[in-house]
């Protein structure tokens, strides 16, 4: 987006806030304020064409009929309130006078309000064609050559943003931003010993790649799925290693309970609810202020997976399990934000 385009939509924007406050101020009748809410609607997708067709690629023609009543009446709100904005200002300057009867002079000020701006919306649009497409953009962040039928479109919950998902499943040695060091089988050996619990195969195999570190941008479903479904159904990903997005090293793995230590006394009563139950048997794999990954081996040798936010009081509720490592690395994806 170059400063000409950003410079029209804040002109096309100013300009129909005070077109809808304007026909409020003329006490035009409040009728106006249904066909300037289809006008408003009509500018509101001219300017974000981009992320309707984004909204196309991922839903179809029956997502984008279901997300334009709700645009519609967003539109209907907003004109509303400008309106009886302008009326109040209106009144309270002009108190002569009374609000009119619909007429066509409300016809042509709607069509000169959408022509008008429409106009200015084509010229953003026309301007921004040659700009990079976002999904190109998107693509262009991945270091292998993929194309738009590698991947395919959801929503990442946390930053709530439109994002990219590649098909492919993750290896350990795609997991990691850069290469560093693997993890030696002593180091391996040391660390199970020093937590008194094996550390599942599938995890000791990245370690073996890398002993932690950044991570790439990875996300997984919301949702306990199968790694067997068509994973492009998920609308809800996250990324389950936070915002510090890194898996920790052997030599930092510990419990959640001798975690939790670091700054809280077990023994002192005022800090008992920040211990959640079970958090001796739980070893952090990643954890960003109370958001934590975590194998749970509360149930026995074979950990499951756990990913929640123990700072909610309901976290038990909340949390997501994955009945093994395997089950939770094989539901790994990379990502990319769809720029604006």
């Amino acid at each position: 987006m170059n400063k000409l385009s950003i410079a029209l939509r804040i002109i096309m924007g100013v300009g129909v806030v005070l077109l809808g406050l304007t026909a409020g101020f003329l006490k035009r009748s409040p009728w106006i304020i249904l066909p300037l809410g289809v006008a408003f609607t009509v500018l509101f997708i001219l300017g974000k064409l981009r992320h309707w067709r984004i909204g196309y690629q991922q839903e179809g023609l029956k997502g984008l009929a279901a997300a334009l009543p709700q645009t519609i009446l967003v539109q209907l709100i907003l004109v509303g309130l400008l309106y009886f904005v302008g009326l109040g200002f209106g009144f309270l300057l002009y108190p002569v006078g009374y609000v009119q009867q619909f007429g066509r002079f409300d016809v042509i000020y709607t069509l000169a309000t959408l022509c008008g701006a429409g106009m200015v919306g084509g010229l953003i649009a026309l301007i921004e064609r040659d700009l990079p497409d976002p999904i190109q953009r998107a693509l262009s962040r991945f270091e292998s050559d993929v194309d738009e039928e590698d991947a395919f479109y959801s929503r990442h919950s946390y930053h709530e943003r439109d994002v990219l998902v590649l098909r492919d499943s993750m290896t350990p040695e795609a997991l990691f931003h850069s290469d560093g060091v693997p993890a030696s089988q002593g180091e391996l050996r040391a660390t199970q010993e020093r937590l008194g619990f094996l550390l599942p195969e599938s995890l000791s195999a990245i370690y073996r790649v890398q002993n932690g570190g950044l991570v790439t941008d990875i996300v997984v479903p919301m949702t306990e799925e199968d790694p067997e479904d068509d994973l492009s159904e998920v609308r809800h990903w996250f990324n389950p290693f936070g915002g510090n997005n890194e898996l920790w090293p052997l030599q930092r793995l510990k419990t959640l309970y001798d975690v939790i230590c670091e700054h809280a006394d077990p023994d002192d009563p005022d800090y008992a609810d920040q211990f959640p139950a079970g958090c001796e048997t739980m070893i952090v794999l990643s954890r960003w202020y109370d958001q934590t990954l975590f194998l749970d081996y509360g149930s026995g040798a074979s950990p499951v997976v756990g990913y929640v936010d123990f700072k909610k009081s309901d976290w038990m509720e909340r949390a997501i399990y994955w009945p093994d490592f395997e089950t939770f690395f094989g539901l790994l994806r990379r990502r990319a934000d769809i720029p604006d």
